[in-house]
């Protein structure tokens, strides 16, 4: 494990060492930003594919609470010690359509973001869904899983038909499928776009029956 830019990665990365370099130390603060400012409430964000905390540390100073998912027990560790824990619930699982398990590898080590299930080798992981774990809220979820959104998606059906979150979803180059689901089977509309990911809303007539046909009230500004 290394220290690069008040971020601790694992020994191999060169990848994020190299953009965090460049860019002063932020990593995709402008996406976070755009992103949040279609957020309505505060109360909780739910990270897939937490990394090692890229996005969770600053989540968690934004939101009361912060429930993040990350399936590989190197990354969890540098999340552990780059994410002021309090406040944040880190589940060592990937998210997907149904439970079961998934072999996930990396098939460039000086990338740690690169692990995906489309590896020819990796570890077997433990997969569920996100309504599995039966939420008491859900204000925002930002998924970059490397292919699998999709998925993660359809098994977070119930919870976001419940909750209305904000989705900031990442496709990479020429994949639509998660874009789509979102679209078509849980009345999502795209708000914004940012490089790879895009920032969806629910479509204003879902409100009838999100949350009691009640909208939430907006932010305040700034906040």
């Amino acid at each position: 494990m290394k220290a690069i830019h008040g971020y601790w990665f694992p020994d191999s990365d060169q990848h994020f060492e190299a953009h965090l370099r460049r860019s002063g130390g932020e990593y995709q603060k402008d996406r976070r930003d755009l992103a949040l400012r279609h957020v309505r409430n505060f109360g909780l964000a739910v990270d897939v594919g937490g990394h090692v905390g890229l996005w969770s540390r600053d989540l968690s100073r934004r939101f009361d609470r912060v429930v993040a998912f990350e399936p590989i027990a190197e990354l969890r560790a540098c999340f552990e010690r780059n994410v002021d824990m309090t406040g944040v619930t880190l589940h060592a699982c990937a998210l997907g359509a149904r439970p079961g398990s998934v072999r996930i590898g990396n098939p460039s080590p000086d990338n740690s973001g690169g692990f995906t299930h489309e590896a020819e080798q990796g570890e077997e992981v433990p997969v569920r869904t996100l309504d599995s774990f039966a939420l008491d809220g859900c204000d925002f979820i930002k998924l970059d899983i490397q292919g699998m959104e999709r998925e993660a998606l359809e098994g977070a059906r119930e919870t976001i038909a419940r909750f209305g979150p904000t989705l900031c979803v990442e496709q990479r180059k020429g994949e639509t499928a998660a874009l789509d689901f979102a679209r078509r089977e849980l009345g999502y509309r795209t708000r914004a776009r940012r490089g790879k990911e895009h920032i969806l809303r629910p479509r204003r007539r879902l409100w009838a029956f999100l949350g009691g046909g009640r909208r939430p009230a907006p932010s305040p500004a700034g906040s």
